[in-house]
């Protein structure tokens, strides 16, 4: 009698924990594991700007990476193929490592050269730009940062009052500009900076730019960014495009999206998916044929139409004719059930 009453509730157990998991609602879709498209190449470009887009994963432990190609014509990416590719070189516009800093990525290096005579310089004080050989110096954390942007910070932080913490790590000496991301131009220097806290430690993020011709340094802080590391920054004529993610207790997330800044007319601009159609908010890489402006993230593939001033996305889904996954224009909606644009 008790063998089967103990056997009654075991069965009891085991359908109640199924029911429960099937009423269970799935993991949010950001939280899946899409293949990172970590390299953008635009080929064959046109007078029209109809350039063939090569999107590629970095390679595994065996040295196998992931490719899609674009087709212009038809308007859709190619099936995901596995291909050998060769570990890339360290890029100074893009910072995907997970500490967030240009020399993160050069283990062992005191200098990196920028091209253009500048080099910069790691020391144990800090950080230096050198233009020719001459010491420009470099920009330090100051006490009006932590008054003015610790009031905008939340995340890794005592939720409360985190200027506190920012006080104590910038009384320690451990706030500093971070260089990530470099571009060169003819009048200015650019670096997004290794930004965003876990655990309570880290760095402002933002954006610093050294004038060419009058030989000073200007920070740029944003609420768009000033909580997340630059992964990849795009200067292209008038504008400045800054991918940005955040780099949580153990892996790279997503946060803050893309943000366009246009210095001429002090104007920033975010893109995430919460206000345009954007495909998501962890931006890889960038790229640009003069009129398109292509991005890689968590989510998919996205273009900008410069001209238009529209996003054009494609989603990451599981494929419905064979296993692994497949980029199209359907929307994904909040638990990754499929949405069809209207």
């Amino acid at each position: 009698m008790i063998r089967s009453f103990v056997s009654l509730i075991s069965v009891l157990a085991a359908l109640l924990t199924a029911s429960a998991a099937a009423a269970a609602p799935a993991a949010p879709r950001g939280w899946q594991a899409f293949p990172a498209l970590t390299t953008l190449v635009l080929e064959n470009l046109d007078a029209e700007g109809g350039a063939t887009v090569l999107a590629r994963t970095a390679p595994d432990s065996a040295g196998q990476g992931t490719i899609v190609i674009f087709d212009a014509r038809t308007g859709s990416w190619s099936r995901p193929a596995a291909e050998p590719t060769a570990e890339p070189a360290p890029r100074l516009d893009q910072v995907l490592v997970f500490a967030g800093g240009l020399f993160d990525q050069f283990p062992g290096k005191t200098s990196v050269e920028l091209g253009s005579g500048f080099t910069l310089v790691l020391r144990d004080s800090g950080y230096a730009l050198l233009e020719n050989g001459e010491d420009r110096g470099w920009p330090v954390v100051t006490e009006d940062d932590v008054e003015r942007w610790g009031r905008e910070l939340r995340l890794g932080l005592p939720r409360e009052f985190p200027e506190d913490r920012l006080m104590q790590l910038f009384s320690t000496g451990r706030l500093r500009n971070v260089p990530g991301p470099a571009g060169v131009t003819a009048d200015a220097l650019w670096f997004g900076l290794a930004g965003g806290f876990s655990g309570g430690d880290g760095q402002l993020g933002g954006v610093v730019v050294y004038d060419r011709k009058e030989r000073t340094f200007h920070v740029l802080r944003h609420k768009f960014m000033v909580d997340a590391s630059v992964t990849r920054l795009l200067v292209t004529g008038d504008d400045v495009w800054i991918g940005t993610g955040r780099f949580g207790p153990t892996s790279l997330e997503g946060l803050r999206g893309l943000v366009l800044h246009r210095p001429k007319k002090r104007e920033w601009r975010q893109f995430v998916p919460d206000n345009s159609r954007i495909a998501g908010d962890l931006v890889y890489d960038l790229a640009t044929d003069g009129r398109m402006v292509w991005a890689t993230t968590n989510l998919g593939v996205s273009r900008y139409d410069s001209t238009k001033r529209l996003w054009t996305s494609w989603f990451w889904h599981r494929s419905k004719t064979g296993p692994g996954y497949e980029l199209t224009d359907t929307l994904p909606g909040a638990f990754g059930e499929e949405i069809i644009r209207e």
